[in-house]
C-alpha cells in the first residue's frame, strides 16, 4: 500500500500513562520518554493511495484525515497505536477498517492552506460513533535540523510500526518512508474534542508543535505481521488454540512465505501443524523459514558476537553473557538432553576407522595380523 502525506501537524501533550491504560489492550506496554506518557494529535491531507502494482483512482485515493494517538511497544518494538482516525473519505474508512482492523470514523472535513497558514476542521459524522470535532489554525515557519536519537522529538515522530487489534489478535505492520522533514509551527487558534471523545481529559498547557516541512511517500509493503500469544508447546488446548488462530491468519491473506520467529522448538511445532492443517483442507501450504531471533540479529535489535567469537563457535555463551538469566536453563538444562541424542547418531553414522581402541585395524583384524599375511605366504 503506497500514499503521500502533506500539511501535516503533530499536535502532543503529555498525559498519565494511568489515564490511557483503559484504552490500551494489555499485551501492549506503554511507551514512555523520561518516564511520561504522551497523547496527540496529527490533522493531514494524504493522496495516491493504492495498493501494489495498482494506479491510484482519483476519486477514492485522496482523504484528509484527524489521527488520535498514542506512543506503545511490544517484545522492545516500538509503536503507534491510534485510538482514533476520523477520514473524509468514506470509501477508505471502510477498507481500512476492514483490512488493517483500525478505528477509522467517517468525518466531513475541510483543509485549507494560504501561504504559510493552514486551516482544519473536523466534524464526525460516523453513525454511533462519540462526537468530535476539531479546529485549527497555525503558520509553519523554519526548517528544523533532523530529530536525534534519544530526543523527544525523536521519541514523538519517527515511528514506523503501527499495532492494531481484533478481538484478542494483536497485529503489527511496518510502515516505510524517509524521516520526517520537520520545521517550526505556532498555533493561532484551536478548539477539539477529540480526547474528550475517549474519556480523556481536555490538556490544561498549550501543545508540543511540529509541522511536516515538506510532503512524504509512505508505503506499507504487502507484509503481514501475526503476534500470538504466549503459549506452552506441551499444553495441548492452548497450543491448539494458537494453530486455529494462526491457520485463519493464513486462510484470510494467503501468503507465499511465513517467517516464524518464535523460540524453538515451538516455531517447528507450530509449522509442522500449519502445514498439515493447510493440506488437509485441500491447500498448498506456503514456505515456512524458521529463523527464531535472526531477524533481530539482522536488524541490530541484539547485539551480535565479535568476528573471532563467530570463529571460534562461541556466539552462543556470547548470547548468554548478554541475557544470562533467560538463557541459562535453555542452554545448560534444555540442550544438554540433546547431547546423547547426537552421540548416538554421530556413533551410527561414523564410518569404519582405521584406529580402534586397540590400536590399528584394517577390516576389524588387527593392523600386525594383517603384517604377519606376507610373511606366512613366503
Amino acid at each position: 500500500m503506497y500514499q503521500s502525506w502533506d500539511k501535516l501537524l503533530f499536535l502532543h501533550w503529555p498525559i498519565s500513562a494511568a489515564l490511557l491504560r483503559p484504552l490500551i489492550p494489555e499485551r501492549l506496554h506503554i511507551d514512555t520518554f523520561a518516564g511520561t506518557a504522551w497523547i496527540g494529535l496529527t490533522p493531514f491531507t494524504m493522496w495516491g493511495i493504492r495498493p501494489v502494482l495498482c494506479p491510484a483512482v482519483p476519486a477514492l485515493s485522496a482523504s484528509h484525515e484527524l489521527n488520535v494517538r498514542t506512543y506503545v511497544y511490544l517484545d522492545g518494538v516500538p509503536g503507534v497505536w491510534f485510538l482514533s482516525l476520523d477520514a473524509s473519505n468514506p470509501v477508505a474508512v471502510a477498507a481500512a477498517r476492514l483490512a488493517f482492523h483500525l478505528p477509522y470514523f467517517r468525518a466531513r472535513m475541510r483543509f485549507e492552506a494560504q501561504a504559510q497558514t493552514r486551516h482544519c476542521t473536523s466534524h464526525r459524522t460516523h453513525s454511533k460513533a462519540p462526537p468530535a470535532h476539531f479546529e485549527a489554525v497555525w503558520t509553519s515557519g523554519e526548517a528544523l535540523p533532523p530529530a536525534l536519537p534519544e530526543s523527544l522529538e525523536f521519541f514523538l515522530i519517527e515511528r514506523y510500526c503501527l499495532y492494531a487489534a481484533r478481538g484478542d489478535r494483536l497485529y503489527r505492520a511496518r510502515i516505510f518512508h524517509a524521516p520526517w522533514p520537520l520545521c517550526r509551527a505556532t498555533l493561532r487558534s484551536y478548539s477539539s474534542t477529540m480526547l474528550e471523545s475517549h474519556g480523556l481529559p481536555a490538556p490544561s498547557e498549550p501543545p508540543l508543535l511540529h509541522h511536516q516541512a515538506a510532503p512524504l511517500q509512505a508505503e506499507m509493503p504487502s507484509l503481514g505481521v501475526y503476534v500470538p500469544p504466549v503459549f506452552d508447546a506441551d499444553d495441548p488446548v492452548a497450543f491448539a488454540a494458537v494453530v486455529r488462530s494462526a491457520a485463519e491468519v493464513l486462510e484470510r491473506t494467503s501468503p507465499e512465505f511465513v517467517f516464524l520467529g518464535i523460540s524453538f522448538p515451538k516455531q517447528q511445532l507450530l509449522a509442522l501443524a500449519l502445514i498439515d492443517h493447510v493440506r488437509r483442507q485441500g491447500g498448498q501450504p506456503p514456505v515456512f523459514l524458521c529463523i527464531g531471533g535472526g531477524l533481530e540479529l539482522h536488524v541490530g535489535r541484539h547485539r551480535r558476537a565479535p568476528q573471532w567469537a563467530r570463529r571460534a563457535g562461541g556466539e552462543w555463551f556470547f548470547r548468554f553473557l548478554l541475557e544470562p538469566r533467560r538463557l541459562f536453563y535453555r542452554y545448560f538444562v534444555k540442550d544438554l538432553r540433546f547431547l546423547p541424542i547426537m552421540r548416538l547418531e554421530l556413533r551410527a553414522a561414523r564410518p569404519p576407522r582405521l584406529w580402534g581402541s586397540r590400536g590399528f585395524r584394517v577390516a576389524g583384524m588387527p593392523g600386525w595380523l594383517w603384517l604377519l599375511i606376507p610373511v606366512l605366504a613366503l
